[in-house]
């Protein structure tokens, strides 16, 4: 009888998924497989394995996120559970900072007492991508945060805008660029003075 361990976890992650609510963690699950040798059961009275006092930590390697604990009383065999779905919140400053991508390795540890009353422990690992503030992952890694990474409001957008008004103005058109205050497509084309 064994306790295993599944998570689905984001290959790929940033900033810009935090801040637009895409989890790091989806789920992590955890199973007891049944007994498979024959002293696991008695004769006639088929006796359940249960694995009690279940502790499970999630940490990463380097520190992205504080450190979880979920507590679980006990599984018996066959059973299935899904943790407690948590706020993982991403140390800000840390994904800020990030100035090249990097791998950070997820651990979750379940220790726990197996059916005769020994401790155990088992150990994943799993790998994500974190990614710079500035960078995207690539509709391959990363296709949902696409929007998030255009910036009307950038500096190439205010020069690009400034060069807009001053070829108006040149060619005796109004100067004003305010076809999205004038709610109608047809201004920016047919702006007059």
């Amino acid at each position: 009888m064994t306790l295993l361990i599944q998570a689905d976890l984001a290959p790929t992650f940033s900033l810009a998924a935090q801040q637009n609510a895409y989890p790091l963690v989806k789920r992590i699950l955890l199973s007891v497989s049944e007994p498979t040798d024959t002293d696991d059961v008695d004769t006639g009275l088929e006796k359940i394995s249960t694995l009690r006092d279940i502790r499970v930590h999630l940490t990463t390697e380097p520190e992205l996120i504080d450190p979880e604990e979920w507590l679980i009383d006990r599984l018996e065999a066959g059973q299935l559970t899904r943790l407690q779905e948590r706020p993982l919140r991403p140390h800000h400053e840390k994904l800020l900072g990030l100035t090249e991508e990097q791998v950070v390795k997820f651990t979750v540890t379940a220790s726990y007492m197996d059916a005769d009353g020994s401790p155990s422990e088992v150990v994943k690992h799993w790998d994500a991508s974190v990614l710079p503030a500035d960078y995207w992952g690539g509709e391959r890694r990363q296709p949902a945060p696409l929007a998030a990474f255009v910036h009307p409001n950038t500096h190439t957008v205010e020069t690009l805008a400034a060069k807009v008004t001053h070829l108006l103005r040149s060619s005796g058109e109004g100067s004003a660029v305010d076809g999205y205050q004038s709610n109608t497509r047809a201004r920016p084309t047919y702006g007059r003075k």
